[in-house]
């Protein structure tokens, strides 16, 4: 998975406060990933990214609070990919940083469990995105192959 230059100057602007992005630009380009998982990791291997990926969540940044707010308001959402999405074209300049800067920390950590493991940053980022959908709160949005649906 290659973030785009685009992403990246995205990104050097929002955290400037400079201009807002689209939602296609906050979260790296990747191939479209299928609702149904269908790699190959070994039972073993998956249990461990699992495990990284529950040790992640639970150590998201500062941010994490303004992160639930943002869900709570249905600004943003959680993406099948294992990105945050823009929900809504009303979504504030700054909220839209704040996704750009969670999606490149999510980058880096899929990628850091990717190496550790053995596996493409796709696959990590695939059972991210499925544990992020189980565990949404009620009344967060989830992006699905349709469309956002509100738990």
């Amino acid at each position: 998975m290659k973030t785009s230059l685009l992403t990246v100057a995205c990104l050097a602007w929002a955290t400037m406060g400079l201009q807002a992005c689209s939602s296609s630009d906050v979260r790296p380009q990747a191939a479209e990933i299928p609702a149904a998982m269908n790699t190959t990791i070994e039972p073993g291997i998956r249990r461990s990214i699992e495990h990284d990926i529950n040790d992640l969540i639970s150590s998201f940044p500062a941010a994490a609070f303004d992160l639930v707010q943002a869900k709570a308001q249905g600004l943003v959402g959680e993406q099948m990919d294992g990105f945050l999405g823009v929900v809504s074209v009303d979504t504030p300049v700054e909220i839209r940083a704040m996704v750009v800067r969670i999606n490149a920390q999510r980058q880096a950590e899929y990628q850091r469990i990717a190496v550790r493991n053995g596996v493409t940053v796709g696959d990590v980022a695939q059972l991210a995105g499925q544990r992020m959908h189980n565990i949404a709160a009620p009344g967060h949005f989830i992006k699905t192959p349709d469309d956002w649906q509100q738990r």
